[in-house]
């Protein structure tokens, strides 16, 4: 072949090294000649380049000329290999493949795979010890068995076998996840495309299960909290959605139940609170009425998923005493038929936040470390993203208890001290679990803040708020409070910074310094205030306008000033215009220095600290420190790829609920 013809099949081939190295195994196997080569190439040069385009692949029209002429050179049964492994979306190993084909012999297997390799239509990575399709090649695949019934039923066959092994391998790492997170992590993190098209596929397709055994219900259970700590949202709330209908089109009614049950558990995270209310309470009447003919360990299950779900919900709406006996009727089933469990652990961490809401927080401090005892004991390692909420929530408990006692007591100071000891275990472990960064970690470097305002540090508290602030700024979803709470939070601690500096006559500069950045949040807090709407502001909303005042009067503005934040608060409770930064003539200089100070280096996130002891209180009066932790629900910040946000009424993530929202200390 001269220079000519290798130039001209190069244009043929669109300059793709896909197709170049296609046709260049036809020419040297001597399947084709280069005139052949030419004849079909080059007149379809302009189409063929199209049709390499990564723009252009999914157009019907584009079918890859060379691709083509190698795949219907092939054999029949190489045809349906390749169409078969065409169902992997990402790389996979020569076992998966086996299982796929649904071959009795891995040796034919491997050789099958050299074979269709050394056509260049299948990668191999030697490192790894993985084969996987270019992606190219596995578009033109996806279209290249329509027409042919014997491919359509390969495909078909092998979609099976592909739901088949990725449920037992979700299986396999949901158990290998709780004494081995960090492999089951890795090998998830391989396999990701391939288990984001099986939820895609088990949605359509999936096997229903019956679900009136403890060991299937067991199971899957674990799957389930597998996936909620490896998937985001989206994918979770598409899974269950799914694979409820397809359950309800069987007719297998406790299957759909529980599955609503799950997709119930997203919209809350989502803060879809009324929804999920809804859909539980259609079930709820439902399972009751089978619950007369059938009292299968499965229906008393996700009876308790239905009383967890509604006593979360009414956890967020304060209404405690109704979530008490929900949760703990959904304790009692748990430790009866699935004893020792993630999630009666989750539960019994529920109940934490229900006591620290009502101010019980010994009680409350015995749940979250009965319910870390119980995970430790089933995992015998701190590797599991459920930990770093326990740990937060019991700093809290910790803190609210150093507020107990007089300012500066001895055990006022252990208590503290405790409570950061706690925090900084789960941001170590955070770290450690690769979850720092997330809404979490916001909670840790809030909740932390939150204890060193208490023992006045308020310079070590300050730069941890505005890691914490630099994480709600990133991690904030339109309508949820997050953000507003961490702008008051950080310009309260200028505020405390100012009332110090002003003690000191040498230091009235740096007073007004201070004065000027605790304005600059609060305008921005009370902004994102009025974005939340009427009648959704936060718990933080009227010691905002509390403090508001005082710091005008510290900056000696006007009346006139004052008016006009007056008028805007109005405007956020009962509904008005509402224009940003209108307050007054220099609060439009914020946003900078924002940045500047709240958008610096963090870490991670996990709200979680408590409200000043009393004797403070009256203390610092003139300070807007009077607050609670903030507490996280398990499975919040719970994956590395993709941790929950902190939830609020309203708000999507399972953590903090409203009530706990009540002060600067959050639980997870």
């Amino acid at each position: 072949m001269d220079d000519d013809e290798c130039n001209n099949i190069v244009e043929g081939c669109g300059h793709s090294p896909l197709a170049i190295r296609v046709i260049a195994r036809h020419l040297k196997d001597g399947r084709i000649s280069p005139a052949e080569a030419l004849s079909q190439l080059i007149t379809k040069g302009q189409k063929t380049q199209q049709a390499l385009r990564p723009s252009s692949v999914s157009e019907e029209d584009n079918i890859f000329d060379c691709l083509r002429m190698t795949f219907d050179a092939l054999p029949d049964k190489l045809k349906s290999i390749l169409v078969s492994l065409s169902v992997f979306q990402g790389s996979f190993t020569c076992d998966a493949a086996n299982e796929i084909l649904g071959s009795t012999s891995r040796l034919n297997t491997e050789l099958d795979l050299e074979f269709v390799q050394d056509r260049n239509l299948l990668e191999y990575d030697y490192i790894n010890d993985r084969y996987d399709l270019h992606t190219l090649v596995r578009v033109f695949l996806s279209k290249a068995h329509k027409g042919s019934e014997m491919l359509i039923k390969a495909r078909t066959e092998a979609e099976k076998r592909f739901l088949q092994y990725y449920s037992v391998l979700a299986q396999n790492l949901s158990k290998e996840s709780n004494s081995k997170f960090f492999e089951a992590f890795s090998r998830f993190e391989v396999e990701r495309a391939n288990f984001h098209y099986y939820i895609e596929l088990s949605a359509i397709k999936g096997k229903v299960v019956d679900f009136k055994s403890k060991s299937a219900i067991d199971m899957w259970s674990k799957v389930f909290l597998f996936f909620h700590t490896f998937l985001s949202i989206d994918e979770r709330e598409r899974y269950f959605e799914g694979r409820a209908k397809v359950a309800e089109s069987e007719g297998n009614t406790l299957n759909y139940a529980y599955m609503k049950c799950w997709h119930a558990e997203q919209l809350v995270e989502r803060g879809l609170l009324s929804d999920a209310l809804k859909i539980v309470g259609k079930l709820l009447k439902t399972l009751t009425e089978m619950e007369k003919t059938d009292n299968s360990d499965g229906l008393q299950l996700t009876l308790a998923r239905c009383y967890y779900i509604k006593g979360r919900v009414l956890v967020y709406r304060k209404q405690h005493k109704d979530s008490l006996k929900l949760l703990e009727d959904t304790l009692g089933i748990e430790k009866q038929v699935l004893k020792n469990h993630t999630l009666t652990a989750r539960t019994l961490n529920m109940l934490g936040h229900v006591y620290f809401n009502i101010e019980h927080e010994e009680r409350a401090k015995v749940y979250h470390e009965e319910a870390y005892n119980m995970l430790k004991k089933l995992v015998r390692s701190e590797n599991h993203p459920d930990f770093p909420n326990y740990l937060t929530n019991i700093g809290a408990c910790y803190h609210r208890l150093g507020n107990k006692h007089p300012r500066e007591s001895p055990e006022s100071t252990e208590n503290y001290e405790r409570a950061l000891d706690y925090y900084d275990k789960a941001y170590r472990l955070q770290v450690r679990l690769k979850m720092d960064g997330h809404q979490g970690t916001a909670t840790v470097f809030k909740n932390k803040a939150t204890t060193l305002v208490e023992m006045e540090r308020f310079e070590d508290a300050r730069p941890l708020a505005e890691k914490a602030l630099k994480i709600r700024r990133r991690r904030h979803v339109p309508g949820m409070p997050d953000l507003a709470r961490a702008l008051y939070f950080l310009g309260s601690i200028h505020l405390d910074l100012g009332n110090q500096a002003a003690d000191n006559r040498q230091e009235r500069d740096a007073a007004r310094d201070q004065y000027q950045l605790c304005k600059r949040y609060f305008d921005e807090a009370l902004d994102e205030e009025l974005d939340l709407g009427v009648g959704q502001q936060s718990v933080d909303f009227h010691k905002l306008q509390r403090d508001v005042k005082k710091v005008l009067k510290k900056l000696h503005k006007g009346s006139k000033v004052e008016q006009k934040y007056e008028q805007k608060f109005l405007r956020a409770e009962i509904g008005g215009r509402h224009r940003r930064g209108d307050s007054d003539e220099d609060s439009s200089s914020g946003s900078s220095e924002q940045k500047r100070s709240g958008d610096e280096d963090d870490s991670s996130s996990s709200e979680g600290s408590p409200p000043p002891s009393p004797s403070k209180r009256a203390r610092l009066a003139e300070t807007p420190s009077a607050e609670h932790p903030e507490l996280q629900d398990s499975g919040q910040a719970s994956a590395p790829p993709s941790q929950q946000e902190e939830p609020t009424p309203g708000s999507s993530g399972e953590a903090q609920p409203e009530e706990q929202q009540k002060s600067r200390c959050q639980l997870q």
